[in-house]
């Protein structure tokens, strides 16, 4: 499953190297996002970023390896 990473909690993006290879999915590095739905068949996530991070309506699937959670 999904880790530690459940609906509602604020993450942060942190792979250089995917923004690299795809900026219209992946934000830069350090920006927040929520997560929207977590997957029940693997670990993916989805997370809404923030408008004009990435393409479309900010809304991305990544793996709990890519972000780290943002404390309060």
């Amino acid at each position: 499953m999904n880790g530690s990473f459940k609906v509602g909690d604020r993450v942060r993006f942190t792979s250089e190297d995917l923004h690299r290879e795809s900026p219209e999915w992946y934000p830069k590095v350090g920006t927040v996002g929520v997560v929207i739905r977590a997957s029940d068949t693997d670990d993916g996530l989805l997370v809404r970023w923030p408008n004009g991070t990435t393409a479309a309506d900010g809304r991305w699937w990544c793996w709990p390896d890519d972000v780290e959670p943002v404390e309060d």
